[in-house]
């Protein structure tokens, strides 16, 4: 053993591992003694698990499929696959395109099998016994060859009805014939006549004579009706407050024609007007104008979806004439008018009709009569435009035109109309309007009952213009302005593609909101967080359109 006494003076000892040694000193020092390794200790504990995820793993391959080639699918990436099901060809998502088809899952067709052998015939039947025969003849039965008992026979003269038995005709068994009923009048009042002018009849009556009629030809129109929205009941934008500015909606399906000073304003009067409403349609002029320039005027009008009048076969020989039916009230009596452009046909043509306001501030019905057009057409079949409805309260003379069809686009007006926006004073109503197909009118007292319930009205609406709310929340993770997408389906299928107007009554906490896009089926939204680690919340409403105007 080695003895080495290390003093503080010194800095560096090295010793051997040759042999025992033994390091004294009187002040702490730190020894480090090499000697040969020993054998591995045991294994330590394990650590504790991570609290941070790993990041997430790419998106893989997907496949999509559809009946006929890819277009527009929203989220499609690189390597991604289209099958197409109509055919079996299959698309490869490459450079942001699905290009043409990189193979088919179909095998080629297989040879025809070989024809089996036709089996033996079968064995034919007994014939069985001969049923019950009729005859007939004018007059009664006389020697029939081959009849039989239980055989029956008609006199087409009287209606007599004889039976075969024991080999003989004998005497008649029954009549096909009821009794002679009572003779008729021409001149009963309490008739309906289908020959004649019908006779004036009273209230009691007419109820009498609809309960013995068949009323589906009347009543059924109601579903039939071109309009839509004819009692302005329906009204998800703009509200009561209407509007002043010419070509926009007033309510749902309608829109004002304001071209001049007057000052017009139109909107839907939520009042019982007119029998069987809830609503009209009130247009008022804040000046009035006593002079109409040449193409200035003032109305409303309806822009009619092609798809609702193409039943019509308007243009064609086989064209249906139409029925126009509506209440009004204007404070100015006197003549007014009214026109309905058709679109589609070669060329445009108009039909003006007239109606006279008889007193002022009363409500009045009236019924126009438009003979079909036969000539110009077909009228196309399309999610567009396809007639203009317009009532006018005042045009200028470049706006008028003669009563009935005339090749004309540019006019609203009869050339006898009279100037009903003349005064600040002055009002025109309309209420109840009906555009039917055929000859067939409603009186004023069931014109209401034709026209579709709110409800109906209201899908037909959203067809064209819907709005809808959101609410949406979640917790951010370490990463900012992190989109979060969703998808809000409508509740009717849109006309067109629509467009998005802007997100309204936004509620956010620690979030922003914004449209992604809209198609004819659904909205898509998207919200981003603003803070890290944190709840997340956004609110509001939304709406798209596809209207006309």
């Amino acid at each position: 053993m080695n003895k080495v006494e290390v003093s503080n003076t010194d800095r560096d000892v090295a010793i051997g591992t040759t042999s025992d040694t033994v390091v004294v000193a009187n002040f702490d020092v730190e020894i480090i003694q090499e000697l040969e390794q020993g054998p591995p200790g045991p294994q330590g504990p394990m650590g504790p698990a991570s609290t941070v995820p790993g990041p997430t793993g790419a998106r893989g391959s997907l496949w999509f499929e559809g009946a006929g080639a890819p277009s527009g699918i929203v989220g499609a990436q690189e390597n991604d696959n289209y099958l197409d099901t109509t055919n079996g060809d299959v698309y490869n998502f490459t450079i942001g395109s699905w290009g043409s088809p990189v193979g088919n899952i179909r095998g080629p067709q297989g040879i025809q099998g070989i024809q089996g052998v036709q089996g033996i015939q079968g064995v034919k039947g007994d014939t069985g016994t001969r049923g019950s025969q009729w005859y007939e003849g004018a007059g009664a039965p006389g020697t029939i060859s081959g009849a039989l008992d239980n055989d029956n026979y008609l006199n087409t003269t009287n209606g007599d009805v004889y039976n075969y038995a024991g080999g003989s005709w004998g005497a008649p068994v029954g009549n096909i014939r009821g009794p002679i009923g009572p003779t008729g009048s021409n001149n009963d009042p309490n008739a309906v006549h289908f020959d004649a002018t019908q006779p004036a009849i009273t209230v009691a009556q007419k109820s009498i004579a609809r309960a013995n009629v068949y009323a589906a030809p009347l009543d059924a129109l109601a579903y039939n009706g071109m309009q839509f929205n004819g009692t302005f009941e329906v009204n998800q934008d703009p509200g009561v407050g209407g509007t002043t500015t010419h070509g926009a909606h007033f309510c749902d399906g309608w829109c004002l024609y304001n071209i001049g000073t007057a000052g017009g304003w139109a909107r839907a009067l939520v009042q019982a007007m007119f029998p069987g409403a809830g609503a009209a349609m009130g247009l008022e002029f804040s000046v009035g104008q006593a002079s109409i320039g040449a193409n200035e005027g003032y109305g409303v009008y309806q822009v009619i979806e092609a798809y609702r009048m193409a039943r019509l076969g308007l243009g064609t020989a086989a064209c249906q004439p139409m029925v126009l039916c509506f209440w009004s009230q204007h404070a100015r009596p006197g003549l007014y008018s009214g026109s309905i452009r058709a679109l589609g046909l070669s060329p445009a043509m108009t039909f003006v009709f007239e109606y006279t306001q008889a007193a002022a501030n009363t409500a009045q019905w009236n019924v126009i009569s438009i003979p079909p057009l036969t000539s110009g057409g077909p009228g196309g079949q399309t999610n567009g435009a396809g007639f203009y409805l317009q009532f006018t309260a005042a045009a200028g003379t470049g706006l008028r035109g003669a009563p009935g069809w005339q090749a004309a686009s540019g006019v609203v007006a009869s050339t006898n109309q009279i100037n009903g926006a003349a005064a600040a004073t002055d009002r025109f109503n309309i209420g109840n309007v009906c555009l039917l197909p055929g000859n067939e009118a409603p009186t004023s007292d069931r014109a209401h009952l034709l026209l579709r319930p709110y409800a109906d009205e209201l899908r037909t609406a959203m067809r064209y213009w819907e709005t809808g709310g959101f609410a949406i929340g979640g917790i951010s993770g370490t990463a900012l302005n992190r989109n979060f997408q969703f998808t809000l389906p409508y509740k009717e299928r849109k006309r067109t593609t629509p467009t998005a107007l802007a997100l309204s009554n936004l509620s956010l906490t620690r979030a922003t909101m914004s449209i992604y896009g809209a198609s004819i089926d659904n909205i898509m939204l998207y919200a981003s967080n603003t803070t890290s680690n944190d709840d997340w919340f956004a609110s509001g409403n939304w709406a798209v359109t596809a209207r006309m105007s």
